[in-house]
């Protein structure tokens, strides 16, 4: 494997196996829930490095956090994403959302269950 594959940013979903998207979208989390300030115990090594190589390829940025603002934050470091990985963490959550719909636990309520006055629609 020569350098430039290693650090040649993705181009589609095809070009990424599951752990890069699962990360993929467990940073575009952070973006959007907590400003971009990443937990990394929730991140492995792999992960760690990962991250590292996208924000070299310019992928993603991939930074730390000043210590200052370590306890406060409990993360120590933060993402922001290109337009590329914004646009390929859509295709991705969205394929998610397909994919775990298909192997759903449940079923939808009928109609009549539904305007059963048992539902309550306030949970």
């Amino acid at each position: 494997m020569s350098v430039e594959s290693i650090l040649k940013a993705p181009d589609s979903l095809e070009e990424m196996d599951r752990e890069e998207r699962s990360l993929l979208l467990y940073l575009e989390t952070r973006a959007v829930d907590h400003a971009g300030a990443v937990a990394t115990p929730h991140m492995n090594r792999d992960d760690m490095v990962q991250a590292k190589l996208w924000s070299i390829s310019g992928f993603i940025e991939f930074g730390p956090i000043a210590p200052r603002d370590h306890r406060r934050l409990k993360a120590k470091w933060w993402v922001r994403l290109s337009a590329r990985a914004w646009e390929l963490a859509h295709q991705e959550r969205k394929a998610r959302a397909q994919r775990t719909w298909k192997s759903k636990s449940w079923e939808k309520a009928t109609k009549e269950e539904a305007m059963n006055d048992d539902i309550d629609w306030d949970d």
